[in-house]
């Protein structure tokens, strides 16, 4: 299911505030068959997985992290 994210916004969880500029939350994605967490950038709409001394960029086939 996907979830229009401005609604939900006030459940995601932080995980970075950078000087009030930028907010850094949650996401996680398949990297080699595994599921790595790392951080999604709202303004690029993009999850950013570091792995193996490369950074993968997910469009899509991502999840974020809420609080309920």
């Amino acid at each position: 299911m996907v979830l229009p994210l401005l609604e939900y916004q006030q459940m995601l969880l932080v995980a970075l505030k950078n000087n009030g500029k930028n907010t850094l939350y949650f996401c996680r994605a398949k990297v080699d068959g595994e599921y790595t967490p790392e951080k999604y950038y709202p303004p690029n709409k993009t999850c950013y997985i570091p792995w193996g001394g490369q950074e993968y960029i997910y469009k899509s086939n991502f999840q974020i992290l809420f609080a309920n």
